[in-house]
C-alpha cells in the first residue's frame, strides 16, 4: 500500500540522519541522536495545521485533555516511536504542538499508528467518503472489535443579562464519553443501548446476551464495556 512505502521511506530517512550525524560528530550521546531523530521527525513528519482559534481567557471550563502540553508519544509503527509536547483540544477535535513558541495542530494525523497523552491512547479515524466522520478517538479495548471512547466537550455560550443578575459567562462544559464500536473496517457505531449492543455483535448474540445477563453489563460503564468486548474478542479468536 501507498502508507506502507510510505513509512518504509521514513525509517530509510531517520536512520541515514542517524549515520550522517555520527559521521559529522567526533562524540555524539545517545540524548543527542534521539534528540537529533525527534527534531527530525517533529519538523518533516508533522504538518502544522492552524488551530481553530477562540479566546479562552474569559471562558469557564477548559476545552483540553490537559490545559498544559504533556510529554506524549507518537507511534509511526510498533518500533518507531517519538516523544514530544502534545496537549488535545476535545472541543476543537484537534492535538496541538509547539513550534518556535507558536502552536499548531496536526494536519496529518492519519500517517500515525497512535498517539499516547499520559494514560490515554488515541487513534484517528479517516473516513475517506466522509469528512465529517474524522476524528480522534481514545482506545480501549483493540483486537477483531475495537472499543472508542469519543471525548466531548460542549460549548455554552454566554446567556443574556438579567436584572440584580447579570449575565451568565459563556462555558467549557466537559460530557459524558460517548463510546463506539469499530469492526469489519466499517465506521465506529455508536452504543446507545444493551439491544444495540447485541446487534452490532450480531455473529455471537447468544453468548453476548448471556453474558450481559450474567454480569449485569451496563452499556455506559466503561469498564463494564472494555469486560465485554475483551470477552467478544476472546469469543472470536477461539473459533
Amino acid at each position: 500500500a501507498a502508507s506502507d512505502v510510505y513509512k518504509r521511506q521514513i525509517m530509510k530517512n531517520l536512520s541515514f540522519l542517524i549515520f550522517y550525524s555520527l559521521l559529522n560528530s567526533n562524540i555524539v550521546s545517545c540524548q543527542g541522536i534521539n534528540k537529533a531523530v525527534d527534531d527530525f521527525f517533529h519538523y518533516q513528519f508533522i504538518h502544522p495545521g492552524e488551530v481553530n482559534k477562540l479566546s479562552y481567557s474569559e471562558i469557564k471550563g477548559s476545552p483540553y485533555l490537559t490545559d498544559d502540553f504533556v510529554e506524549s508519544k507518537i507511534y509511526l509503527s510498533k518500533d518507531s516511536i517519538f516523544s514530544i509536547h502534545l496537549r488535545y483540544n476535545i472541543f476543537n477535535n484537534q492535538i496541538e504542538f509547539q513550534k518556535e513558541n507558536e502552536v499548531y495542530a496536526i494536519s496529518n494525523p492519519e500517517i500515525f499508528q497512535k498517539i499516547k497523552i499520559l494514560n490515554s491512547t488515541f487513534i484517528y479515524y479517516n473516513d475517506k467518503s466522509d469528512s465529517k466522520k474524522n476524528s480522534y478517538y481514545k482506545l480501549l479495548v483493540e483486537g477483531d472489535c475495537y472499543l472508542l471512547a469519543k471525548n466531548r466537550v460542549r460549548f455554552k455560550e454566554q446567556g443574556e443579562e438579567k436584572p440584580y443578575v447579570g449575565a451568565s459567562p459563556a462555558e467549557f462544559i466537559r460530557l459524558k464519553d460517548q463510546y463506539l464500536l469499530f469492526l469489519n473496517e466499517n465506521s465506529p457505531i455508536a452504543i446507545k443501548n444493551n439491544k444495540s449492543l447485541k446487534n452490532i455483535l450480531s455473529d455471537k448474540k447468544d453468548e453476548i446476551s448471556d453474558f450481559i445477563k450474567k454480569e449485569k453489563i451496563s452499556c455506559q460503564d466503561e469498564n463494564d464495556l472494555i469486560k465485554l468486548i475483551t470477552y467478544y474478542n476472546k469469543l472470536k479468536q477461539s473459533k
